[in-house]
């Protein structure tokens, strides 16, 4: 395909092949994740998603997806529920007045949800003893270890895509 406009077809051809080479490095190095680099969520979106609650505790898991990195934040929150159904109910409450849909509901009372606020952010949640059996980072097994009440608290993870 040829292009010509005010110029010869050698010199479009020229501008041409720049454009494509300054697309290329803008792609590489816009963190996109189809190259490579480290997709974590925005420290706004954890600050928000710490409000609805007290968060006990807090922890990062780093995982190879594709040729990046995707980190995954996880909070122990207690959002003052009496066990875990109402612990859930209330934080999906919580979320959903923050601008969170739910995406699929996972049994038992756990709930995936991405924020309509922040391009690419999920989240999912469940109440502790529907976990039990998982190993968790260090930061999360302390403050499940160390509170009176494990029963009313949720474990959530967030991740960008």
């Amino acid at each position: 395909m040829f292009l010509i406009i005010g110029g010869s077809v050698r010199r479009t051809g020229r501008l041409l092949g720049v454009a494509v080479v300054f697309l290329g490095a803008c792609l590489l190095t816009s963190g996109c994740g189809v190259f490579s680099g480290k997709t974590q969520v925005d420290p706004a979106v954890l600050d928000e998603v710490r409000g609805i609650g007290k968060v006990l505790g807090e922890d990062t898991d780093e995982g190879d997806y594709g040729a990046g990195i995707e980190v995954t934040n996880l909070l122990v929150i207690d959002v003052g529920g009496v066990n875990g159904p109402d612990a859930s109910r209330k934080a999906r409450d919580l979320l959903s007045d923050r601008k969170w849909v739910v995406v699929r509901e996972v049994a038992p009372e756990g709930v995936e949800m991405r924020s309509n606020a922040w391009k690419g952010v999920y989240l999912d949640f469940q109440p502790l003893y529907s976990e039990e059996r998982r190993t968790y980072p260090d930061g999360i097994s302390k403050a499940i270890k160390a509170s009176t009440r494990p029963e009313t608290l949720l474990i959530v993870s967030l991740d960008q895509t």
